[in-house]
């Protein structure tokens, strides 16, 4: 009788821990909706110079970051933290939206923001936008495949760690290939 009291006890605990579980999962699937929310109702002034740098997450976004806030300040250094001088979009107003407001409106044109959202749920502002092809490109067709799907750059890191910096030659030659198979007279038609 006990051994049977032990194993319904511990189906109990495994149904209430799952259920539990579930529970938690539906909390956070609400919580992540109710902050598309406030992102989408986010109202601001935005600028035609404004740059938004939409990257998958954990992909080299804080590199980008670098490099284009030292391409629009002439090599500027003088920051404590990349973060402080091109913000997190979202996580910004997620924060706190009127902070974030000011914050925005203080940053010095052009404005540069960090942004992980998908295409979809990316504002839709008067800047511009540089979506970045990540992960898996080790050849012009990969890097093709993700220009096609609308990529302004491509990311070689583990590329360039597995096959060197010549990979960057050959991609360069077989994207030139690749266009004029498909006729194209540049990059920018095949976006």
């Amino acid at each position: 009788m006990k051994n049977i009291r032990n194993r319904l006890a511990n189906t109990l605990l495994k149904t209430l821990s799952g259920s539990l579980r579930s529970l938690a999962e539906l909390v956070e699937i609400v919580a992540v909706q109710v902050d598309m929310r406030r992102i989408m109702a986010f109202k601001w002034d935005d600028r035609p110079d404004d740059v938004f740098i939409v990257t998958y997450p954990r992909s080299g976004t804080t590199l980008m970051q670098m490099m284009l806030y030292q391409l629009t300040t002439d090599g500027s250094m003088d920051f404590q933290h990349i973060s402080m001088v091109v913000p997190w979009y979202e996580r910004r107003i997620m924060s706190n939206p009127e902070a974030a407001i000011s914050y925005f409106a203080a940053l010095p044109s052009p404005r540069v923001f960090k942004c992980h959202l998908s295409y979809s749920d990316t504002p839709k502002t008067k800047g511009k936008y540089i979506l970045i092809g990540v992960g898996g490109i080790f050849s012009a067709e990969d890097a093709y495949r993700k220009i096609k799907l609308g990529a302004n750059l491509v990311e070689l890191i583990t590329g360039m760690i597995y096959q060197g910096p010549g990979l960057i030659s050959e991609i360069n030659q077989g994207l030139v290939e690749l266009l004029k198979k498909e006729r194209y007279r540049n990059i920018r038609e095949a976006v």
